[in-house]
């Protein structure tokens, strides 16, 4: 039996990477009634959130592509990527 290429599993990482940020970004819109009643809050309050948080993200998107292109992807995503990962929200007890 063959054994598969390393780089088959970096890309396959990377695939897994890709999807579970995506998800966990549009994660907005199945979650959206569920934290309205949990939080009490009206549904412009809640869009409101959603719509700033797609604007900078869209804005900062530029920026974040050129500064990973002058210092590369290591030293531009690994500082922060700790507390990422902490502002998660953890499921429920």
């Amino acid at each position: 039996m063959r054994r598969m290429h390393r780089a088959w599993w970096v890309a396959f990482v990377t695939l897994l990477a890709l999807v579970s940020a995506a998800a966990f970004r549009s994660s907005t819109g199945v979650l959206f009634i569920p934290i309205e009643t949990e939080f009490g809050w009206d549904r412009r309050v809640t869009s409101a959130a959603v719509s700033i948080n797609l604007v900078l993200y869209g804005l900062t998107a530029p920026f974040a592509a050129a500064i990973m292109e002058r210092w590369g992807v290591r030293r531009t995503v690994a500082p922060p990527s700790p507390s990422s990962g902490s502002r998660a929200p953890s499921p429920p007890r």
